[in-house]
């Protein structure tokens, strides 16, 4: 595992998703702590104790083992009337997958899982980074602001709706960004279970003209007549914030040879740009 990372770190796109939710999630959620750089850092650790003192690491990995099965809790979804066709006891395969001892047939309260928008910080010194990497010929961008954070919000179809209009084989985007040559990919999806909106460029050869591109295109689109009212309000309410300095989280990777010509392009849009020199630096690699 220690030995794929160094692969990783040469992926413009794994690089600028590690930094992109550094820079947007708590120290310390499983989101940040599974990290690139600070599982690289935790198996070289782990390496270290394991040749010092073997019998006490594989102590802690079995209480670990137990705390995760001590309580364990198993969901199956299935149709049932189609599968009791076939058999009537459907729990017998699972009273040999699980010890007798630890079945209950008491009631007991649903786990909890906090969605990860709850793990969403404002705290974060740096909301803007771009980072140079060797290996990267091109640029690599995700731009995230926050928006809908429920599934059944009245504006998540209109949303879904215009994205979909934006991003199609030869829409908008397609033509102005994939067709122009500008760069390999792109995509702009919401994610409710995230409160966030994201705008995402793989590969791009000129993002500064990507980036006057797509705000352009964006702005053009929600300010023009459209047949569903609802398409127009959706353009400048939850897609626009895309381009505003103040709500926008960014995080671009390129060639270390762009990384300046890369912040004074953004800065010329009002976004003022970090510059990080490696990915060990402290906030990303820090435990």
């Amino acid at each position: 595992m220690a030995n794929s990372i160094a692969s990783l770190k040469r992926s413009g796109f794994k690089v600028v998703r590690t930094v992109f939710l550094d820079l947007t999630y708590t120290k310390g959620c499983n989101i940040t702590a599974t990290s690139l750089v600070r599982q690289e850092k935790f198996l070289k650790k782990l390496q270290t104790q394991l040749d010092e003192n073997s019998e006490k690491v594989l102590k802690i990995m079995e209480r670990i083992r137990d705390s995760l099965t001590s309580d364990l809790r198993i969901h199956l979804s299935l149709q049932v009337d189609s599968v009791s066709k076939v058999s009537s006891a459907l729990e017998e395969p699972w009273k040999a997958f699980v010890p007798k001892e630890k079945l209950s047939t008491t009631t007991i309260d649903k786990v909890k899982v906090n969605p990860s928008l709850e793990f969403i910080t404002a705290d974060k010194p740096h909301r803007r980074i771009v980072i140079g990497v060797g290996s990267v010929e091109s640029s690599f961008l995700i731009q995230a602001v926050p928006c809908i954070s429920d599934f059944y919000h009245k504006d998540l179809p209109a949303v879904m709706v215009f994205i979909q209009y934006m991003t199609q084989l030869e829409g908008p985007m397609w033509k102005q960004i994939r067709g122009l040559g500008l760069a390999y990919g792109y995509s702009m999806y919401v994610k409710p279970e995230k409160n966030l909106l994201f705008y995402v460029l793989t590969k791009s050869s000129n993002i500064r003209m990507l980036i006057r591109k797509a705000k352009t295109l964006l702005w053009v689109t929600s300010m023009q007549p459209v047949t569903i009212e609802d398409l127009k309000r959706i353009g400048s309410t939850y897609i626009a914030p895309l381009f505003d300095s103040d709500k926008v989280r960014t995080a671009v990777c390129c060639n270390p040879s762009k990384v300046k010509e890369t912040a004074n392009d953004f800065k010329q849009f009002g976004v003022n740009l970090t510059v990080l020199d490696s990915l060990e630096e402290d906030f990303l690699s820090g435990l």
